[in-house]
């Protein structure tokens, strides 16, 4: 696992902009979803749940809930029946939206195509694979995959939005395949009291498209 200190120089190397350390070490663990279910998810529970605690809150590329659309569904019925990494890897590379991605890149790194647009990776084939590549070191195991996106599926705060206190900056990228920013965006903005939503048309999942623009939108709401 990175250290917080090569974490702060990887995102300086990528993201000049940002200020601090400490919001350099958040934005790159946000950025990169090493933790999805933790940045993703649990921030919502504690602003709901411990309003006093939460001042502001910034929720990236996610949801109140989640129901996959027809290719998501079928990527998890494949996990269900205990489908082997290559049957995955072939049923994302059966995606439309794979179709302008590299079959051998996508072949070496089939979760590219959920979090980085196919620009992105032509453009900057290292940088993608740097990002892509830089949980390997903790790989999830098949049924560690299933068993996330299983708690995703279970999870929803959508009737409790109303009860966050903080002013919340809601981030999307409009590419995103998985958390598309009209459904999953747009309801989590209406439902929270004083949030503000951004969505940045050129980006993906992991907002990589645009991350100078997004550190500069990160800082102004936090500073």
């Amino acid at each position: 696992m990175l250290s917080p200190s090569h974490q702060s120089n990887v995102l300086r190397d990528i993201c000049p902009h940002a200020i601090s350390t400490t919001l350099q070490v958040f934005l790159l663990t946000l950025f990169l979803h090493r933790e999805f279910l933790q940045l993703s998810l649990k921030p919502q529970e504690l602003a709901i749940n411990y309003p006093e605690r939460v001042s502001k809150l910034v929720v990236c590329s996610t949801g109140s809930y989640w129901s996959p659309d027809e290719y998501n569904s079928k990527l998890m019925s494949a996990m269900e029946r205990g489908c082997s990494l290559e049957e995955l890897t072939n049923l994302i590379l059966s995606v439309p939206f794979a179709s302008d991605y590299s079959r051998d890149f996508l072949r070496e790194n089939p979760i590219a195509v959920f979090c980085l647009t196919s620009q992105f990776i032509n453009e900057n084939p290292d940088l993608a694979k740097f990002l892509l590549q830089l949980g390997a070191e903790y790989p999830l195991s098949l049924e560690g995959v299933r068993r996330r996106f299983s708690a995703i599926l279970r999870f929803n705060t959508q009737a409790r939005l109303k009860n966050i206190k903080a002013p919340t900056l809601v981030l999307h990228g409009r590419k995103d395949v998985q958390f598309q920013p009209d459904q999953y965006g747009s309801s989590l903005a209406k439902a929270i009291p004083n949030a503000k939503i951004v969505i940045f048309e050129k980006s993906a999942h992991f907002l990589a498209e645009e991350m100078n623009e997004v550190l500069k939108v990160i800082t102004e709401f936090l500073l």
